[in-house]
């Protein structure tokens, strides 16, 4: 799978091993025992034994000093198994030990955690106001997280909720950060978040029929600024939103090319005239995909065989090409000639 962005998250066990409240103590103690016990099983991937582990800990002494930490990684065990409403109520727990403390780790930990859990059951208002929670943890975040990653997916979100106010404000936050990262080693939460936040960021419907020339131009400017993110998505290889995003890529040119193939000119009372006008705007739209076309041509990476291009996006990309000879053929097509309209012939004919 081609890498895109180098964004540095929380790995799944790195805060598991960091968190203050992890630290161990009184050597030989049953409930210590219990936590390596879990740590160990977590670490190994092996998410029902650390369950257990961890369940076992928080039943025997739900008053251990470990007890934040503990219902922690219950939560990343039960991510782990896909279990997401479940890990949910462990890290409100986490939260909800910490609130009469000042911003902590733990807490941001558990808000960070929450955040992907919430992204990846869909509820984007609840998504929404955990990652504006977690802000107001941001010390405790790697920059990367707090000016590119949390930008990204609060914009996504407003979009995908139809607040394009925050949304608009976010993207611009989000795209200073993701433009400058096209080939990191995707990791840990990137591809629970990342495909979707481009596809979102990037997602346009089809141009509309019977549109002026004033609508294709307005509609192709939006299709340059936004094209780049759908690219990104379909390089992320094969996941349901990089899918997305090449069909939406595909059907984008598509519907460009048939909106200039049946353009209409407004008056058409005078054949010659109104074939010559159409003609002249519909070489003018063709000329400006093109140039949209080629833009398009500078946000592919090139392939290599370390790092083949998704074979999804191939595809969108061979798609394009067809249109882009359509475009060419509709560009050097020769000019309507001059001739009498079936009218003129008509009365033509009378004379003779």
């Amino acid at each position: 799978m081609k890498a895109l962005f180098i964004i540095l998250v929380f790995f799944i066990f790195g805060c598991a091993a960091t968190s203050p409240t992890l630290q161990v103590s009184s050597p030989g103690s049953k409930e210590r025992a219990l936590y390596d016990q879990g740590l160990r099983t977590l670490s190994r991937s092996d998410f029902k034994g650390a369950s257990s582990a961890f369940s076992d800990l928080l039943r025997l002494y739900p008053s251990t000093k470990w007890v934040s930490g503990a219902y922690y990684n219950l939560g990343l065990a039960l991510e782990g198994q896909n279990d997401f409403r479940g890990a949910i109520d462990k890290y409100q727990k986490v939260i909800e030990l910490n609130e009469s403390n000042s911003p902590s780790r733990d807490q941001a930990d558990a808000l960070y955690r929450l955040s992907i859990c919430y992204e990846l059951l869909g509820n984007d208002e609840k998504m929404t106001l955990t990652l504006l929670q977690l802000l107001d943890n941001k010390k405790f975040l790697p920059r990367q997280i707090v000016e590119m990653e949390i930008p990204a997916r609060l914009a996504a979100s407003y979009a995908r909720q139809g607040n394009p106010g925050p949304a608009k404000k976010y993207y611009e936050k989000a795209e200073q950060g993701l433009r400058k990262y096209r080939r990191p080693p995707l990791n840990g939460d990137v591809m629970a978040w990342l495909p979707k936040t481009l596809f979102s960021m990037g997602q346009m419907p089809q141009i509309k029929k019977d549109v002026t020339l004033k609508d294709f131009e307005d509609y192709l400017s939006t299709v340059t600024q936004t094209q780049g993110w759908l690219v990104r998505a379909g390089e992320l290889g094969n996941n349901p939103w990089s899918r997305k995003a090449c069909d939406n890529l595909e059907d984008i040119y598509l519907s460009l090319l048939v909106s200039i193939r049946d353009f209409k000119v407004a008056d058409n009372s005078d054949r010659l005239l109104a074939l010559k006008q159409r003609q002249e705007i519909q070489k003018k739209m063709a000329l400006e995909l093109d140039g949209a076309i080629g833009k398009l041509k500078l946000e592919r990476l090139p392939a290599s065989p370390a790092e083949p291009e998704a074979g999804r996006l191939t595809d969108t990309f061979k798609t394009v090409a067809n249109v882009e000879s359509r475009v060419s053929d509709i560009v050097q097509a020769h000019d309507v000639q001059d001739q009498d309209t079936p009218e003129a012939q008509a009365i033509q004919g009378l004379k003779r």
